[in-house]
């Protein structure tokens, strides 16, 4: 299975997903290189931050090396 909008449902009924408006987000956090570290702990803090409260905006990531594409 990808994990993608389409496979949120499946997905929902063994696992946390989103609660908040994917669609309605804006920039609002630059990131520059998304490696685990920032998987691991900056995407999820926001990630439950969202959930909670009506905000609209959302991490844009920035990969500088070539492997990062």
């Amino acid at each position: 299975m990808h994990i993608n909008s389409s496979s949120l449902p499946a997905i929902a009924k063994a696992h946390k997903v989103p609660q908040y408006d994917r669609v309605a987000l804006k920039s609002g956090i630059l990131h520059i290189s998304l490696g685990a570290f920032h998987r691991a702990h900056e995407a999820v803090y926001l990630d439950d931050y969202l959930n909670l409260r009506s905000e609209n905006w959302m991490i844009v990531g920035v990969g500088l090396m070539p492997q990062d594409a």
